[in-house]
């Protein structure tokens, strides 16, 4: 029997969302949206896909800021969380259930946005310049791409072999993570501890340095692609944390 990946392990998402989605995380998507739009340039009605859209951080202040937004996710749980977040701010967005893999349907976008790394779940390459190539067939001429990750230039620069967070609500986590695949993928195992009981997943991600996730870009079809180390235009260099990267159909 094959062993259902921890990105599509619907009790990995419950047991460790307080950790990766407290009132921070939401704070923080709250001012990113301004940015997003004004980078981007979407006039209100913009037909806006969050793919990957977990709990609907992004999801919910973009449809509040009068775009048309689309959330798709393959996790339930996660779906049933932005589900509840949209209707407690009374947000009107369409939730999809879906494997990203999948062609993402006949709707066209003005832009996609795949946001906080969740680009680069799967076991292969091949599989992320898939959701690539989907994703460039689900938007409209013009369209864009927003992608959000870290990048393989600051996890060298960051690495430590263990690390420690405490969160506010008590639970401490346990990080051990290492590169592999010639330095293609970074494996990852959590020990989370909370309430005296410990949980323990294993977990893996493609990592890309800013020339390589352009160059997957250029081979799914995009073009003018634009690398920022965030939303404030910054340049991207060793120092940055996160690398963002537009591509335009």
């Amino acid at each position: 029997m094959q062993e259902t990946p921890w990105y599509l392990d619907d009790q990995f998402w419950q047991v460790f969302y307080p950790t990766m989605f407290g009132p921070a995380q939401f704070a923080l998507a709250e001012e990113q949206v301004p940015q997003i739009l004004q980078w981007l340039q979407l006039p209100a009605g913009s037909a806006v896909l969050d793919l990957a859209c977990g709990p609907g951080r992004h999801s919910v202040p973009l449809a509040e800021a009068g775009m048309a937004v689309t959330g798709l996710d393959a996790s339930p749980f996660l779906l049933a969380q932005a589900k509840a977040h949209a209707r407690e701010r009374g947000a009107r967005v369409r939730w999809l259930r879906q494997d990203m893999r999948a062609p993402l349907g006949s709707e066209q976008y003005d832009a996609v946005l795949c946001l906080w790394s969740s680009f680069g779940y799967f076991d292969h390459e091949e599989e992320d310049l898939q959701v690539l190539r989907h994703v460039h067939a689900a938007l409209k001429p013009g369209g864009q791409l927003l992608l959000d990750v870290v990048g393989k230039e600051s996890l060298l620069r960051d690495l430590q072999p263990v690390h420690c967070t405490e969160f506010d609500h008590g639970d401490l986590l346990f990080e051990r993570p290492v590169l592999t695949h010639g330095m293609r993928r970074m494996e990852n195992v959590w020990y989370l501890i909370r309430a005296g009981q410990v949980h323990e997943q294993a977990w893996a991600h493609n990592i890309y340095t800013a020339p390589e996730l352009a160059a997957l870009c250029r081979q799914a079809g995009f073009s003018q692609l634009e690398v920022r180390a965030d939303l404030q235009g910054a340049e991207y260099d060793m120092e940055a944390e996160r690398l963002l990267l537009r591509a335009v159909k």
